[in-house]
């Protein structure tokens, strides 16, 4: 992995983090916000107005968030096969590791 690339999947992490951080924080405002108690019919208007708007961010959130948990999963398991084929690169066969043990054997 290049520092390059590296460094734009950093900056481009930061943004997600920071707008998920925003949507949290819009999402908890939405649900936590007093509405003027004098008339019911429009409070209920207005409550159900805020919960579907807090439905549809809860919904990005939750995308975004299946979103990062799908590319740490593709981190582990590139992490995962680097270290099952070590410090080469590839996967030694069973015919290369007999190989080397031949080689260990015969001097």
């Amino acid at each position: 992995m290049s520092s390059g690339t590296n460094g734009s999947s950093d900056s481009t992490t930061q943004e997600q983090s920071a707008s998920l951080q925003t949507d949290i924080a819009l999402l908890a405002s939405l649900l936590s916000a007093d509405t003027d108690e004098t008339n019911d019919e429009t409070n209920i208007s207005e409550l159900l107005r805020r919960l579907d708007t807090a439905n549809g961010v809860a919904s990005g959130v939750e995308t975004r968030l299946d979103e990062i948990l799908n590319h740490l999963d593709g981190l582990l398991g590139t992490l995962q096969s680097t270290a099952d084929t070590g410090t080469t690169g590839h996967a030694s066969t069973a015919a290369e590791d007999e190989e080397k043990e031949a080689k260990k054997e015969d001097p």
